[in-house]
C-alpha cells in the first residue's frame, strides 16, 4: 500500500467519480483506475461498485474510507512534526542554572521563550556552576547558564547579564540608612560569603573585589545560595556583597546599598558543547543572545 493510492482513493470516494478524481489529483484516469485496482488486489475486497453510469462504495470501501483519511491524516501531522523538529521549534532539552539566575534572568528568558515555542519542552535544573560544567561535559544537560570564566574545553560560552553589585546589610547596621556606600568602608565588617567549590570563579571575584579595596574579608558565616546569605544577613550575621538583580528579595531584616569603589560586574554566562547543535537547543541560544 502507498501513500498516492491513499490518496487516489479518498478522491474517487468524495468524487464518485474517476474522470473528476484524476483531475483532482493532476493525473490522467488510466494510472489512477490502474492504482486503484492495484490497492483493492493488494487488500483482497473491492472498494467500490463500478457501473457504467455511476460510481459507488462498497462496504468494504465505506469501511475503509474513515482508517484512509486518518492514515493520510497522520502522515501529514507526521510531516509537519519533523520540519518543526527541523527548523527547531521542539524537542526537548535541559537548562541548568545557578542559583541567582532565578531571580531576574531565567523569567527575562524562559517565559517568552515558552510562549514563543511552546512545543519545545524544557527542563530546568538547578546546579552549581561546578556541576553544570561536569554535566555539560558528560552531555547530561544541554545548556547552563553560570558564573563566569568558564575555561573547560569543548565548551562555547557568550555573556549574558552585566550588571553591578550592591552590598546586603542588616536593617538595624548604621550604614542602613545610606543609599550606597564603598567598598573600602566594609573593611571592617564581618561578611557572609560563598562556597569556593560551588562557583570557584564568582568566589574569586568576590575576594579579589576586597584584596583591591585594601582588604581581605572576614568571613562569619558560609551560605551555600545567595537567597541563604542574604536571609543570614537579616540575622545580623554580617553583610554581603550580591549582584543587583538580588534586590528582589524582600526582607525586613536586610537593606541594600548601591556598592561604589569597584569597577567590578556580576555577570552571567550562557555556556553549550561547543559542536553542532541540536536544533531546538541552537533555537533557545539564538533566543537567548538576542535579548543582549
Amino acid at each position: 500500500m502507498e501513500l498516492h493510492q491513499i490518496r487516489y482513493f479518498i478522491a474517487v470516494a468524495e468524487e464518485l467519480h474517476f474522470g473528476r478524481a484524476a483531475a483532482r489529483e493532476n493525473v490522467s484516469q488510466p494510472p489512477l483506475s490502474f492504482q486503484i485496482k492495484k490497492l483493492e488486489q493488494e487488500l483482497g475486497v473491492d472498494l467500490f461498485h463500478r457501473t457504467k453510469r455511476r460510481v459507488e462504495l462498497s462496504a468494504a470501501g465505506t469501511a475503509f474510507l474513515p482508517e484512509a483519511r486518518r492514515i493520510l491524516a497522520d502522515l501529514v501531522t507526521a510531516a509537519e512534526t519533523a520540519k518543526k523538529a527541523h527548523r527547531g521549534e521542539s524537542g526537548a532539552l535541559t537548562i541548568g542554572f545557578v542559583h541567582s539566575a532565578a531571580f531576574d534572568y531565567l523569567p527575562r528568558l524562559i517565559g517568552p521563550f515558552r510562549r514563543k515555542y511552546p512545543e519545545i519542552e524544557l527542563g530546568l535544573l538547578e546546579l552549581t556552576v561546578s556541576e553544570q560544567v561536569r554535566e555539560l561535559t558528560e552531555g547530561k544537560i544541554d545548556i547552563g547558564i553560570v558564573r563566569p570564566p568558564v575555561r573547560e574545553k569543548g565548551l562555547a560560552s557568550y555573556k549574558m547579564v552585566h550588571e553591578p553589585f550592591s552590598v546586603a546589610v542588616p536593617v538595624l547596621h548604621p550604614l542602613s540608612a545610606q543609599h550606597a556606600t564603598s567598598l573600602q568602608s566594609l573593611a571592617e565588617e564581618d561578611f557572609v560569603f560563598y562556597p569556593e567549590h560551588r562557583s570557584p570563579a564568582f568566589h574569586h571575584q568576590l575576594l579579589t573585589m576586597c584584596s583591591e579595596a585594601g582588604f581581605m574579608p572576614r568571613i562569619a558565616v558560609v551560605a551555600n545560595t545567595i537567597h541563604t546569605a542574604v536571609g543570614m544577613v537579616g540575622t545580623g550575621a554580617g553583610v554581603a556583597l550580591v549582584p543587583n538583580c538580588v534586590r528582589c528579595i524582600q526582607l525586613p531584616s536586610v537593606r541594600f546599598l548601591d556598592l561604589t569603589g569597584t569597577k567590578h560586574m556580576a555577570e552571567l554566562t550562557l555556556v553549550h558543547a561547543d559542536q553542532t547543535l541540536p536544533p531546538a537547543c541552537r533555537k533557545l541560544v539564538d533566543y537567548a543572545r538576542g535579548l543582549g
